[in-house]
């Protein structure tokens, strides 16, 4: 449970979990209101919401310095297959995730926002929870080249707003609809 660390602000960071977690699992849940009750989960849900975005962040971490291979592992997935014990689809899932909405970094090594920066914002204020992310991600990810460069950032914007409201399958019963308005050929006729 406690590791050494060699950065301060990361173990302070770790201690505020443990005492976060603590706290929350020695309240008196019986005691509570139901107000108190809602309230607690929807704050809840945004702390685990959040938690997911700050470790996009540590696996496109992980990722860009080849931490697997000193691990003798030949993946980013596979490593995290072993350190968190998931199966191969999930560790798969969370590289993908990190690579759309952690931190990247550029040829020079300087760090670059998220390929979908709206997306990661709301996750990391614990507005989006991971299926909302991905209807949004996978949306613009199979949007044309051409489609995708024109409109992309306008359907990111639209529906990380509509994900304020609306359930994952809503937002992605909305996103299709958005997609075939903007595509509604399927293929974008090249233009001579």
């Amino acid at each position: 449970m406690f590791a050494e660390w060699d950065s301060v602000e990361a173990a302070a960071a770790v201690a505020g979990l443990h005492a976060g977690r603590a706290a929350l699992n020695a309240l008196a849940v019986p005691t509570l209101t139901d107000a108190d009750l809602l309230t607690l989960l929807r704050e809840q849900e945004a702390a685990a919401r959040a938690a997911v975005a700050s470790q996009h962040a540590v696996i496109a971490e992980l990722d860009s310095r080849g931490t697997a291979r000193e691990h003798g592992c030949a993946s980013t997935a596979v490593l995290l297959s072993q350190v968190l014990r998931l199966n191969p689809g999930q560790a798969r899932d969370r590289v993908t995730a990190a690579a759309n909405l952690g931190p990247r970094r550029g040829l020079t090594g300087e760090v670059l926002p998220p390929l979908f920066a709206e997306v990661a914002a709301a996750q990391a204020a614990g507005v989006l929870c991971v299926a909302q992310a991905r209807v949004i991600t996978d949306t613009i990810d199979t949007l044309p080249d051409p489609v995708r460069a024109e409109h992309g950032q306008w359907l990111q914007q639209s529906l990380v707003e509509q994900a304020h409201s609306v359930s994952p399958v809503q937002l992605a019963q909305l996103a299709r609809a958005m997609a075939y308005a903007l595509d509604q050929d399927g293929v974008l006729v090249e233009e001579h």
